[in-house]
Order: structure tokens, then sequence, then C-alpha cells
């Protein structure tokens, strides 16, 4: 409730006229593109009978929550259940400190969409992650990231041409989203700077602290231990400077709720080097098993 409640403070809950130019095309990009929290909150609203922007803030409770028994279920795989708790519980809390500037109603579904494709990712449920990426594309479009994670994770445990198969699918799937959207919708001006390099690199003692703030130590726990991690986790963990340097030309890296989805990762790298004598195999639901059949 605080976490959904911190969201709501810092923007998450927008305005009637903020959701009717959304559910009618006529918003700034990016937000234009991202429909998806949009026509969820109209849903609820229409469902509920509540206003559309408090649909917005049942929205938010329910994807936080289902994101962290998602992340809750994705620990559980490796460690014993008070660790796992220990986890879930981290992410609960800092959640709230990433809303201080700015909140978008995407923020709970990207946490959501990713908690549930990492996890189908690490436990080879590859059909699934179609679905998730189509959906998770109306989102936001960093969920192509998700996979850049299948490919790096799987690049010398599937035969190639599973492997470049799948991911060809994967990026088309996200590309149709991507591409359609914009067919659809048609060009918007951007409601704020395109490149953002150089406000980013201007402040940069500002840019660097909030992301390095955000996880602290969790950097260099992560980092610890390394190879005797999960290859799930560390080849994952690959993704993370791609999707800083993306976000150093294109985003405002003084809103640290951009980095959220990166507590899916960091945190469980983090928990094998705090527990070292306390995790479960970590061939258990690691995803290194080759897949039978």
């Amino acid at each position: 409730m605080v976490t959904a409640y911190s969201n709501y403070k810092a923007g998450g809950l927008p305005a009637l006229a903020w959701h009717e130019s959304m559910i009618n095309f006529k918003s700034g990009a990016p937000n234009a593109y991202r429909v998806l929290p949009a026509f969820a909150a109209e849903a609820t609203h229409r469902i509920l009978g509540i206003s559309a922007p408090y649909a917005y803030g049942i929205n938010g409770c329910i994807f936080i929550f289902m994101a962290m028994c998602i992340f809750h279920f994705f620990l559980k795989k490796w460690f014993s259940t008070e660790i796992t708790l220990v986890g879930t519980l981290f992410v609960f809390a800092a959640l709230p400190l990433t809303y201080g500037l700015i909140a978008q109603p995407s923020d709970t579904f990207s946490l959501f969409i990713w908690a549930v494709g990492l996890m189908l990712i690490r436990d080879r449920k590859d059909i699934w992650l179609i679905p998730v990426i189509l959906i998770g594309t109306l989102n936001r479009e960093t969920t192509v990231f998700l996979v850049l994670a299948y490919f790096l994770f799987r690049f010398d445990k599937d035969p190639k041409g599973r492997l470049i198969g799948y991911s060809a699918v994967y990026f088309l799937c996200w590309l149709a989203v991507y591409e359609g959207l914009r067919l659809w919708i048609g060009p918007r001006d951007y409601y704020t700077d395109y490149w953002q390099y150089g406000h980013n690199i201007g402040q940069w003692y500002y840019s660097l602290a909030f992301p390095a703030l955000l996880f602290g130590i969790f950097w260099l726990l992560a980092l610890m231990d390394w190879k005797s991690k999960p290859k799930f986790l560390t080849r994952s963990a690959l993704i993370i400077p791609p999707f800083i340097v993306l976000h150093l030309f294109m985003a405002n890296l003084m809103e640290a709720r951009l980095f959220d989805v990166l507590f899916l990762i960091i945190v469980p790298l983090a928990l094998f080097s705090l527990f070292k004598e306390k995790y479960l195999d970590k061939t258990e639901g690691s995803g290194d098993k080759p897949e039978k059949g």
C-alpha cells in the first residue's frame, strides 16, 4: 500500500484530462504509444464504476502486488523461505524511494511484465514468452531487453537453429507492436526532449548518484563471487550496461523509477553473496540444466 501510495503521490495517478488524451490517442510521445495502462484503467473504471484516475491507483496496487508475488516464487527456486522473504520485502521497501521525482502508470506494469518474463526465460517456458513480449511492448519499449536476456542466457545452451529462431520470433513480435502502434496512432511530438544525453552529462553527479544510491552496496554484492552464481543471473545481468546506456541518451537518469526492473536481477545476485551457506543448490531452478526432449 505504501508503494502504491508513493506511486500515486509522484504522479502515477493521472488527471482525467491526461487519461482522456491517452484513450483518444491525442497524447504526446512517448506516452502516446504506451497504451496498456490507460486502457487497463479504462476497463477498471467501467467494471468497478470508479473514476478513471482512481482506476490507475487500483491497477497500481494490483500489479505491484502481483509483481512481488512472482518475484517471491522467482527467488524461492534458489533460496529458503526466510531468505526469499528478505529479498521480496527489500524490493517492496525500496520501490517507494524510486518515486521521488515522478512516476508513470507504466512503471508498475513494467515490474510485473519483467518479473514474469525473466521467470519464463529461466524456466524455459519459451512459447509463453511471446504473449509477454506482445503485451509488454504495449506498455513500454524496453520490453525488448527481455529478448536480449533470452539470447544471452541460451547462447551456448540451445541448438543454434532454435536459439536464432526463437530470438527472431521474439524480436519480430516486439517490432510488430512497436511499429504497429506508431502506424496506427501516427506521429506525435515528444512532450520532452527526445535526446537526454546533454541533460544527463550536464548534471552527471546527480545522474550517477540516483542509480548508484538506489542499489548501494548491492552493486558490489552482485559482482562478488560472480562465477559461482547461476548463469541465468550472471548472463541476464549483461543487459544492465546497455539498459543504462540507452537511458543515458533517451531518459532522465535522475528518475530512479526507470531502474526498478533491475531489482529483479541485482537483488538475487546480491543475496547469493549475503547468504553463501544458506541458499539451495544453485542448479535448482537456475535454468542451467539442459531442456528435456
